[in-house]
């Protein structure tokens, strides 16, 4: 499938973001459920958690000791190949497990700037099949983080297709079915000839991100694959991460 990268999404960063996280208990099996009932075939899961480990520009035994004890925390018992990328001010350190389910990445990022430095770890799984499992992956990543103190960030982020290019019609009815669903209340909408953007916040989700004055924590694109002749619908809390 050809990248592209989404307008809303573009717009939002733009602003400028910044986590936040409600108190009140929240469930996203609204969400999951949702996505499910609008007759689309799901193809993918995205669970994206990171969080700031370090105050250090930490060596590469080091990233790689801490990558260790995450796949081992994950039950990952056989380690990936392990990638390395350094440079002056990054060190990176990656390890790739590919299943036919799922593929899971983890990798620490280690950044020095000038008098300061600090280092991240990145949890990132996708999952092609399982997709009730979501919602258990996503609390494991950031149980993982917590349990050494660290406050993570999760982006969920689930991927589906429809058959042909839809109208704007078709499109509304399907972004309104799953607002609806998980009690979402719309800020935005973006249109353009291949696409159609819808974000706003429910209670019902307890990340959310600041855009502006308005909490936001519930992210939806379609867009329209004119090469494959598919429409792909994104569905995320709080925002889409991934590029279509």
């Amino acid at each position: 499938m050809k990248k592209w990268i989404s307008t809303g999404l573009i717009c939002i960063f733009l602003w400028g973001i910044l986590m936040y996280s409600n108190p009140s208990y929240a469930s996203e099996e609204q969400m999951v459920t949702a996505f499910t009932e609008v007759g689309c075939q799901m193809i993918q899961t995205n669970i994206h958690t990171w969080g700031k480990i370090s105050e250090k520009f930490l060596t590469d035994e080091e990233m790689e000791k801490e990558i260790k004890k995450i796949s081992q925390a994950l039950g990952i018992e056989t380690l990936g190949l392990i990638e390395k990328r350094n440079s002056d001010t990054i060190r990176e350190c990656m390890m790739i497990r590919p299943s036919p389910s799922a593929k899971t990445t983890i990798k620490i990022e280690s950044i020095q700037r000038e008098e300061k430095a600090e280092t991240y770890a990145i949890i990132d799984i996708i999952l092609y099949e399982g997709f009730e499992s979501t919602l258990h992956f996503k609390e494991c990543s950031k149980e993982i983080l917590q349990e050494w103190g660290i406050k993570p960030t999760t982006h969920v982020t689930m991927t589906g297709t429809y058959p042909g290019k839809m109208e704007l019609s078709e499109k509304e009815k399907i972004a309104n079915t799953i607002m609806n669903e998980v009690g979402v209340t719309t800020y935005q909408v973006f249109q353009t000839n291949q696409s159609y953007h819808q974000y706003g916040y429910t209670p019902h989700i307890d990340e959310w991100i600041k855009v502006g004055t308005d909490k936001v924590n519930f992210d939806l694109a379609l867009r329209y694959n004119e090469y494959e002749d598919n429409t792909y619908l994104y569905v995320a809390t709080p925002v889409i991460t991934v590029e279509y």
